[in-house]
């Protein structure tokens, strides 16, 4: 990750796994400009990585991407924030062990709902489900099926 995070030509996104529309943000980026059975999913890493007792999701994509992405950010109440998780408590200030110049942190804008939107859920499942079958050679799901 550290050389990936020196590599210029890529943009890194790091979220808490709990905060609400991250997971959903990664899962609308992918299959909107990097479709999973396509050549072009080879260009989007997506990973989950443990660190300070939480857990923070991970993309990785190339840097050119970025408008895109940070539309999907705004449209889903989320904003970029410049450098990446730090923790602050009893022991100090701890920065996130990876960091560099195109880095961010997900993070909900100013005005954004922190709200768990069971919506929001059951669009993402239909996205995963409809992503799966799509690899496999089935037809996507009716609407009134999902």
């Amino acid at each position: 990750m550290r050389r990936k995070a020196r590599d210029e030509s890529l943009f890194i996104l790091v979220g808490d796994i709990i905060r609400p529309n991250v997971h959903f943000f990664f899962v609308q980026l992918e299959h909107l400009y990097f479709p999973p059975g396509t050549p072009a999913n080879d260009l989007f890493e997506y990973s989950v990585l443990k660190w300070e007792d939480m857990l923070y999701l991970i993309g990785v994509f190339p840097r050119r991407y970025a408008d895109e992405a940070m539309h999907i950010a705004y449209k889903l109440g989320l904003r970029f924030a410049d450098g990446v998780p730090t923790v602050l408590d009893h022991k100090g200030a701890r920065q996130f062990p990876v960091n560099g110049k195109f880095m961010f942190t997900l993070e909900t804008r100013g005005g954004g709902t922190m709200t768990f939107d069971p919506l929001v859920q059951q669009q993402v499942e239909a996205i995963e489900i409809n992503a799966w079958l799509a690899a496999h050679g089935f037809p996507p799901l009716e609407e009134s099926d999902q």
